[in-house]
């Protein structure tokens, strides 16, 4: 069993988000090839940041797997209501081309091994890890 460990950062949050599923993108594609042309609008909930992460980039492997569309740029709000914090996400997508989008390797699926989200003043962090 494979795995590989992905580090993200931002200057906010909703930086690191969007670093993060760029991450998960680029390990099974060239995330440069891809333009996008379709809005789609995303809307995840979690009961806290990790939850979060976790349900975020499991939406976006479950649009790339199920939907065949991909997308490489996120524009990321974090907020939260009442116990819940929301992410909602807006991104270009395009129809999946595995020859234009240069696969390189299969994820298998996001784990909750050794997850984190860091915020601290001016620089947040998400790690995790996905089972190739």
């Amino acid at each position: 069993m494979t795995d590989a460990y992905i580090e993200a950062f931002g200057s906010s949050i909703e930086e690191a988000f969007d670093q993060s599923a760029r991450g998960l993108i680029n390990i099974m594609f060239d995330i440069n090839s891809v333009e996008g042309h379709k809005l789609r609008v995303l809307n995840i909930r979690g009961d806290d940041m990790i939850v979060l992460l976790y349900n975020w980039l499991e939406k976006i492997l479950l649009i790339i797997f199920n939907d065949c569309e991909i997308m490489s740029r996120f524009h990321v709000t974090i907020s939260r209501l009442n116990s819940s914090i929301l992410l909602e996400a807006s991104t270009l997508t395009e129809p999946l081309d595995i020859t234009k989008h240069k696969y390189k390797t299969e994820v298998k699926g996001i784990t909750f091994h050794e997850m984190e989200v860091l915020e601290k003043a001016n620089k947040c962090t998400c790690k995790y890890i996905v089972d190739l």
